[in-house]
């Protein structure tokens, strides 16, 4: 059986991959495991759920577990 790690340990090492990963994207030996559109896309995401101050939207009103 696989030991568990610790919450700190598994977020230092996620981090780490990314930096890694972040600096091949950049030294042009494979492309990045996302794009600024897939960020871009994330915040339409958010912005359709939780609405978007800048322009006065309420967003989408999600039901709840017992509903």
């Amino acid at each position: 059986m696989k030991r568990l790690r610790s919450y700190r340990w598994t977020s230092v090492q996620s981090f780490r991959q990314e930096v890694q990963a972040f600096a091949r994207a950049v030294g042009g030996e494979r492309t990045p495991l996302t794009t600024g559109r897939d960020g871009l896309k994330a915040v339409e995401i958010a912005h359709a759920v939780y609405g978007n101050p800048a322009d006065g939207s309420a967003g989408t009103r999600l039901p709840k577990e017992d509903e």
